[in-house]
């Protein structure tokens, strides 16, 4: 909360304070995806170790899923093994989350505009209101250092959810693969091909969608109900 208390008006710094405040983890958007779902409840193998938010429930479910499961298996990569299966979810996790975003631009087609739009617009002056909320002198260089990396990954974000449904797929299929290429060699040694990676992007991302089709703009609709309610609580004008 200290960032919107310490925001301006100026460059966009009291919308971007609006957004920061309203996305986190404690009461925020955040929190419904992380921590605490409001529209479905875990199956009843749910690990009692893992927090029940939306995202969470999804990417569980997605990590089960029997051919999810042997494209992991065949990498090594064991539910059995808690090191493994904590990879295997954080891998589900982001793919579940682009699945999200292929459907949340279904029904918002102009969501990749808005995206580009809202980074390019982002004040230049919003670096400098994190390190004033953080009171915290270690963490200046990341900030300034992250900021443009930051503006720069949503623009080629937003770029993506701009193409039709099937560019923008294989776009973050492709990104996916990437990313989970990087993330077997870093933490478990394993190497994959890209061709290989890809394939299992393109079905986890098609199958998250399977997954979360019915429920997810329900949530997003109990979630935005929940955040205006609890910005009201804590004095936070949504105007």
């Amino acid at each position: 909360m200290t960032v919107r208390e310490k925001a301006r008006w100026v460059d966009n710094q009291k919308a971007l304070a609006l957004g920061f405040v309203a996305h986190n983890d404690v009461r925020g958007a955040d929190s419904t995806a992380h921590r605490r779902a409001l529209t479905i409840t875990p199956p009843p193998d749910f690990p009692g170790n893992l927090e029940p938010g939306y995202v969470i429930i999804k990417a569980y479910s997605l990590n089960s899923d029997p051919t999810m499961d042997n494209y992991f298996r065949n990498l090594g990569l064991l539910n059995e093994h808690p090191e493994h299966f904590a990879l295997r979810m954080e891998m589900c996790h982001q793919l579940v989350e682009c699945a999200g975003d292929l459907i949340i631009k279904r029904l918002d087609p102009k969501i990749g505009e808005k995206i580009i739009v809202a980074a390019v617009t982002r004040g230049r002056s919003f670096p400098e209101l994190l390190i004033r909320a953080s009171g915290n002198s270690e963490y200046n260089r990341i900030i300034r250092e992250n900021e443009w990396r930051f503006r720069r990954a949503m623009i080629q974000y937003g770029a993506v959810l701009t193409r039709p449904e099937p560019e923008a797929f294989q776009a973050l299929s492709e990104e996916m693969a990437e990313l989970g290429v990087e993330y077997l060699r870093k933490f478990v040694g394993v190497e994959v091909s890209p061709d290989q990676a890809l394939e299992i992007a393109r079905y986890g991302i098609k199958k998250a969608i399977q997954l979360c089709a019915q429920d997810y703009m329900n949530e997003i609709k109990k979630t935005i109900e929940q955040v205006r309610t609890e910005l009201r609580n804590h004095l936070v004008s949504t105007n």
